[in-house]
């Protein structure tokens, strides 16, 4: 049975990697809620920042509600849903999208798997991407926004599970895998 599988937690928790991983194992498909915030920056000529990012999401909210990136992406889900696809979300960051994610499983499974890691491992991450590293100012707004902003310790607080990914790749993708025998056995 198709199932949305959403992932939350704080930049550099591993939440596309996690994504990436659940998908491939769950036979789903990945829906990215950041590409309609990337939509809006290249719609508004911005240049792709990391503050343009912020700026456009939060109009996109203030336009649509908290759960706008979501909504903007229910023809999508639907459909992968009504085709016995599950849908692996990259990324949940508020109550109300986690819940608008609900309605439209429409009694499906709904699994939320909040992803934490220390300070210090996500800074390292972070600092070492390929694709847009982020220097330590950076990190510290995200955190506060995605924290006193959002409050996303809401959305993390709700979660099916929570997994911890201080460690090494290998260890990360064992919890990962440990999560879809659960939820596997659990059908």
């Amino acid at each position: 049975m198709a199932a949305i599988i959403a992932v939350a937690g704080l930049a550099g928790t591993g939440k596309s990697t996690a994504v990436e991983y659940l998908s491939k194992h769950c036979g789903g498909e990945i829906v990215y809620l950041g590409k309609f915030v990337l939509k809006r920056v290249q719609e508004k000529g911005l240049e792709r920042t990391r503050d343009n990012e912020t700026i456009a999401r939060t109009e996109l909210r203030k336009e649509a509600g908290p759960a706008a990136l979501v909504v903007k992406a229910q023809s999508e889900i639907c459909n992968l849903l009504e085709s016995g696809v599950s849908v692996c979300v990259d990324a949940v960051f508020l109550n109300e999208e986690m819940e608008q994610l609900e309605i439209y499983a429409s009694g499906r499974p709904t699994y939320l798997v909040a992803l934490e890691a220390e300070h210090d491992v996500r800074r390292s991450r972070l600092i070492q991407r390929a694709d847009r590293p982020f220097v330590p100012q950076e990190i510290a707004n995200r955190d506060k926004f995605e924290t006193v902003n959002l409050h996303m310790e809401g959305v993390i607080a709700k979660a099916s599970i929570r997994i911890s990914n201080n460690g090494t790749m290998d260890e990360f993708r064992e919890k990962l895998r440990g999560f879809l025998v659960e939820i596997t056995a659990a059908k």
